[in-house]
């Protein structure tokens, strides 16, 4: 049995331990966020509403700051081969959606956040439920455990609207917005390559949203690091394998 039965920490906290603490706690001080437990998630709702406004906003600031022929150019690139009768009919149906690329971009990556937390929140609980006698967290204590580790998605986005920001042309490349992917920073592989897909959503963000969760295995169910990092990396490794099936 990887994990050893525990139980959670949750000492008794001081009221003065706001969510903004709570906040600023999960980017430098997670240890001690989750040894907080009882005042340190039940404000994770804010959190997520807090992630899903930066990614809906910073989305529709990218794009908002493209010209619309650049956009179509980079769209009609993306659509792969087309017929000489299809292509005139797809860049009509995209010319007419480009007002709306960043909306429908920044809303699609909120969903797939959702969808996201809520497959790893009922991962981790069933696993748990695998590899443990006594359940430690309930599902939903699972799921706002993901939300906060999501947390730092926040600083992603915010470095895509900061870069949109600083540069000197503001007609960026799509792949601007995998900018933190391991494909953009070290693999460069070639879109045709069967390993792109995969090599452009595997983010640095992944890492650190998954050292947070080690973190919280590590500090509320009293496990070993290793087994945390463990723990942690199962339900991401699955997604990835699934992603990579389906990509």
């Amino acid at each position: 049995m990887l994990l050893k039965k525990g139980c959670l920490d949750m000492k008794t906290t001081p009221s003065s331990y706001s969510p903004g603490h709570a906040f600023i706690d999960t980017f430098v001080a997670p240890t001690e966020l989750f040894a907080r437990f009882k005042t340190s998630l039940p404000w994770a709702k804010w959190g997520a509403v807090m992630l899903f406004a930066v990614v809906l906003l910073s989305n529709i600031y990218f794009f908002s700051m493209m010209s619309s022929q650049w956009l179509l150019d980079q769209q009609m690139a993306q659509a792969g081969y087309l017929s000489a009768s299809e292509r005139p009919q797809v860049e009509a149906m995209l010319k007419s959606l480009l007002p709306y690329t960043g909306i429908y971009m920044g809303i699609s990556n909120v969903l797939a956040i959702v969808s996201q937390i809520l497959l790893l929140g009922l991962a981790y609980w069933l696993l748990q439920s695998f590899m443990l006698r006594q359940a430690q967290f309930t599902l939903w204590q699972w799921v706002n455990v993901v939300i906060v580790c999501q947390l730092p998605w926040i600083a992603n986005y915010l470095g895509l609207a900061l870069l949109t920001l600083s540069a000197a042309d503001h007609n960026l490349p799509l792949s601007m917005l995998e900018y933190a992917s391991l494909n953009q920073l070290f693999l460069h592989l070639d879109p045709h390559t069967a390993l792109y897909p995969l090599a452009s959503e595997i983010n640095l963000f992944h890492f650190w949203s998954l050292g947070l969760v080690a973190t919280a295995v590590h500090r509320c169910l009293h496990v070993s690091w290793f087994a945390s990092i463990v723990f942690a990396a199962i339900p991401y490794a699955m997604l990835a394998v699934a992603w990579a099936g389906i990509a």
